[in-house]
């Protein structure tokens, strides 16, 4: 979803979801720095009341949280191994 900013700058909503409770957030980006789908991003999470993990996606995705949780796993393995 597009929205206008000042200057006729355009930021770009992305749904945010906690891998704890599942709160979904909604992060304003320039277009210039939007992430991919699957970004993990830390971020305070006011329904769990710390720091949480959460799952950037792009807008009409279908979040489902176990896919997200096992590649989380992965990248984590495999990030392991390379160091």
């Amino acid at each position: 979803m597009k929205v206008t900013y000042r200057n006729s700058t355009q930021l770009f909503l992305s749904p945010c979801h906690c891998m704890s409770c599942g709160k979904v957030f909604i992060v304003p980006r320039l277009r210039f720095s939007k992430r991919e789908s699957g970004h993990v991003k830390t971020m305070f999470c006011f329904n769990c009341k710390c720091d949480q993990d959460f799952i950037e996606t792009k807008n009409g995705t279908q979040f489902e949280f176990e896919y997200w949780k096992q590649y989380i796993e992965h990248q984590k393995q495999k990030k392991a191994v390379a160091s």
